[in-house]
């Protein structure tokens, strides 16, 4: 808690020289506070910089926010300028502050394209979604841009398709010190809801538990779910997956006793 007139940022990046590229990965942030500053901006991860064709990689991070601020103050899960270019790929960016103007991902300006264009499964949440809690966020004093959803972050980021948002089944965000690694018994699309990094080639996770498909990789806590991808996040940690299911439709629904296998024809 780093008190009055003041503003937080857990990790900074950036660089003057052009074409320089930064990979920074498994990672936590969390408790992280200013709650008393009437500032623009305090970020886990702060994006810094104008120098156009830098490259900034953030991989496998699991970020927590939860301040209880005034009123005027602003949070971010990832804050980043819009001239450096920006790789997320594998992160769990969850911003559940109150009392300000919160978001998971905040840019600058509207820029687009500096989001590369393999940034890609990512969790994103910012509490229940309102015009004070956002996916993204872009500041513009005339036209601002956001999205509050999924739906909406996806216009403005269709390559990532296989990003989603939740708030994830973490060990305990209720007494600090927080541990964001992840429970085991509860269903997350972070369970094998990430991607294989092979540049820097990311073999372990934070505890230096092998990643998946690296051999030993976590899959004895639930044998019947077999990981089929690299974990989201700081922490491999062989869970429970979250299933997307459509709706059925009304009378096209039915019960039995027997079991029903992927693949398999019922009458």
């Amino acid at each position: 808690d780093v008190g009055d007139s003041a503003s937080f940022y857990g990790i900074c990046s950036g660089s003057t020289t052009t074409n320089s590229v930064a990979s920074i990965y498994n990672n936590y942030l969390s408790d992280l506070s200013a709650p008393q500053a009437n500032v623009y901006l305090s970020s886990g991860l702060y994006l810094f910089g104008t120098t156009a064709g830098t490259t900034h990689r953030f991989y496998n991070k699991t970020v927590y926010l939860d301040q209880v601020s005034t009123a005027g103050t602003g949070t971010a899960a990832i804050f980043a300028r819009p001239e450096v270019n920006l790789d997320m790929r594998n992160n769990i960016l969850v911003n559940n502050s109150t009392g300000g103007f919160n978001a998971a991902l905040w840019r600058s300006s509207l820029t687009t394209s500096t989001n590369m264009p393999t940034s890609n499964y990512n969790c994103l949440y910012a509490g229940p979604s309102g015009p004070n809690n956002l996916l993204y966020w872009v500041y513009d004093a005339s036209t601002p841009h956001q999205a509050q959803n999924m739906a909406a972050y996806l216009s403005y980021f269709p390559q990532e398709a296989q990003s989603f948002s939740e708030l994830p089944p973490f060990t305990n965000i209720t007494t600090k010190p927080y541990n964001l690694r992840m429970q085991t018994g509860t269903a997350t699309a972070c369970e094998s809801g990430g991607s294989v990094i092979a540049t820097p080639p990311i073999t372990g996770d934070y505890d230096d538990q092998p990643r998946f498909p690296n051999p030993g990789y976590p899959d004895n806590a639930n044998p019947m779910y077999a990981a089929t991808s690299p974990d989201v996040g700081a922490d491999e940690f062989g869970g429970i997956p979250s299933f997307s299911c459509s709706a059925p439709s009304p009378g096209q629904t039915f019960a039995s006793v027997n079991n029903i296998c992927l693949g398999t024809s019922v009458t």
